[in-house]
């Protein structure tokens, strides 16, 4: 029994969560910041995007599976259903099951939101199971980068913000109007670009299997430099986020955020140096570590700046 369950956490890849946590953990922020705060909405948006990240996850073993993607020589970690842990047929339900928490937990956000939210949670799980299965998967088109950036970049912060503060506008002393509605949306294309990093480095490495199972990833499509410098530019724009951060907030504390520059240089110029299964598992848990990191010292910087 114990081993059943060790084989579903580790199907669920919970060096990934830190992609659904680190965006709700900077909206709420933004909201206490607004004096907007309310626990229960942000903790039903943080259990939402778990629940949207396991079903993903669940889906991607199960689809990349049928599509013979996980084969014997991918550098990646072991896959559930591929290495025999857990039957396909178990893993499908898993599935439905997990889709159904999430649609239960996205009703309970309804309460605090718009008729729309229906539309956006529907859309969410729709395209978790869409990553890589149904006649169009995502991550086959090369299209998985966008559904994170969308997902866990823009949708996930600028909804957990709306649910608490009920618009998009984020109060700060040196910002204009038009800053005031960007910033929600610039945190989360920050916040997205370290999510998109976790992706990029996996088709970084898996390139050539995904290559021969006709997963035609950006790695696949445009060549490993690309994701490269994709990775780089994300990074980047994560250590140039805390100077326009300190001008809007007329506060220096953002530059805290600098202290995460050295695993942001281990990524943008250890990857090309990658060879071994080792190697990336040590790139990918950086980049976790960096993007749970930012989001929390992120919250960290704006309830201080609120408390002083």
């Amino acid at each position: 029994m114990a081993t059943q369950i060790k084989h579903w956490v580790l199907a669920a890849r919970p060096r990934t969560l830190p992609a659904a946590a680190a965006p709700v953990i900077a909206a709420s922020a933004w909201a206490a910041h607004a004096e907007s705060f309310q626990w229960l909405p942000a903790l039903l948006c943080l259990l939402f995007a778990f629940a949207v990240q396991i079903l993903a996850n669940y889906a991607n073993d199960y689809y990349d599976f049928l599509k013979g993607a996980d084969t014997p020589d991918r550098m990646g970690p072991a896959r559930a259903v591929a290495s025999g842990w857990i039957r396909p047929e178990s893993m499908k339900r898993a599935v439905f099951v997990n889709a159904a928490v999430a649609f239960g937990l996205g009703l309970g956000l309804l309460a605090f939101g718009d008729w729309w939210f229906l539309l956006v949670g529907v859309l969410c799980l729709l395209c978790a199971v869409a990553y890589t299965g149904g006649p169009f998967p995502l991550a086959y088109l090369g299209m998985g980068d966008v559904f994170v950036m969308l997902f866990f970049g823009w949708v996930a912060t600028s909804l957990t913000y709306y649910v608490q503060v009920g618009h998009f506008l984020v109060p700060l002393p040196a910002a204009g109007e038009g800053l005031e509605a960007a910033v929600i949306w610039i945190t989360g294309t920050v916040i997205g670009g370290l999510a998109v990093l976790l992706l990029a480095i996996n088709n970084y490495r898996d390139v050539e299997t995904d290559r021969k199972a006709g997963k035609g990833t950006l790695a696949v499509r445009l060549g490993k430099n690309f994701v490269l410098w994709e990775c780089r530019f994300f990074l980047l724009l994560a250590m140039v986020f805390p100077f326009g951060l300190a001008a809007w907030m007329d506060s220096l504390l953002p530059l805290l955020l600098l202290s995460l520059a050295p695993p942001a240089a281990r990524i943008a110029w250890g990857l090309p140096n990658a060879r071994s299964r080792e190697d990336f598992s040590s790139q990918l848990a950086t980049a976790g570590g960096l993007l749970a990191r930012y989001g929390l010292f992120l919250a960290v910087v704006v309830l201080l700046k609120d408390a002083f």
